[in-house]
This record gives structure tokens, sequence and C-alpha cells, in this order.
């Protein structure tokens, strides 16, 4: 099964509609420290500016990639 992750500074009994997951575990991990910028370079390297403990959270139903996954708005590329 592809894992499929959310980090949060709160701890959740479940997941609002809308919310932001992944696919990978270092960047839910980041998300969990509530970093206000999230970066990551050419070769993978992932730099951010959080500084809270925080929650790591895997999605424990299925994913359908057709209707449950929606880019997020701050993406690029």
């Amino acid at each position: 099964m592809d894992n499929w992750y959310h980090g949060s500074p709160v701890k959740l009994n479940e997941l609002r509609i809308g919310s932001t997951i992944t696919k990978h575990y270092n960047l839910a991990c980041i998300f969990s420290y509530k970093p206000s910028t999230v970066s990551i370079n050419d070769e993978g390297k992932i730099k951010h500016d959080g500084r809270e403990n925080g929650f790591l959270y895997v999605v424990d139903e299925p994913i359908d990639h057709l209707q449950d996954i929606e880019p997020h708005p701050s993406t690029n590329g």
C-alpha cells in the first residue's frame, strides 16, 4: 500500500476535507512543525522555518486519485 501522510502541530482525531496530504514522509514531518516557508531544491533537500513539535498522521483509508486528490494551490511546478 502506498501511504499518504499529513503533518500537523495539532493532535487530531480526523482530517478535515481539504486537508493537505502527501506521499512524502519527510515533507509531512516538516509540516508538523508549522512552518511559514518550505522549499525543496533540485536535489530534493527541504528547507523550512518551522519550530513547533507536532504529529505525523498516516491516512488509513483508500485514496481515489481521481476524486480525493487536488493539487495544492500554492504548489509551483
